[in-house]
């Protein structure tokens, strides 16, 4: 989970880089795009096993129902927020068709995903403090 959050946090850094050329934020933006789909895959497996694995058998419908309620919520929380950020510093009006207003685009844009990164942080965090921890094995000789 830890490294799962660490490859999405990655990915956001990335494509937070609004500051480069057209053409190499291309190449950047797969990247980003490309880890966080592979941190989505390593943080959200043991996560829903954590969260499945200490409820009964008859509860297991509820419990993986309640996760994804609350990962389906929190996700779009922060896509709104993040995207509340982005647009509340984007120009507006005549002045966001000049070409002096493509760094207000890229700024808005970049704070909103450090916004998201920042979201992030406290989720490797609460995982850190939070993730059950294994005991070490009885060695008896």
């Amino acid at each position: 989970m830890i490294l799962g959050i660490a490859l999405l946090g990655t990915g956001v850094l990335l494509l937070a880089q609004t500051w480069v050329l057209p053409v190499a934020y291309l190449v950047v933006t797969f990247v980003g795009f490309s880890l966080l789909g592979v941190g989505l895959g390593f943080f959200a497996t043991p996560a829903v096993d954590i969260a499945m694995t200490n409820e009964p058998l008859e509860k297991a419908g509820v419990a993986g129902g309640l996760f994804k309620m609350a990962s389906s919520l929190g996700a779009s929380m922060g896509v709104a927020i993040g995207l509340a950020v982005a647009s509340g510093l984007w120009p507006v009006g005549a002045a966001a068709r000049t070409p002096a207003s493509d760094m207000a685009w890229r700024f808005g844009t970049a704070a909103g995903l450090a916004f998201v990164f920042a979201m992030m942080v406290i989720s490797f965090i609460a995982v850190v403090v939070a993730l059950p921890r294994l005991a070490p094995a009885d060695t008896e000789v």
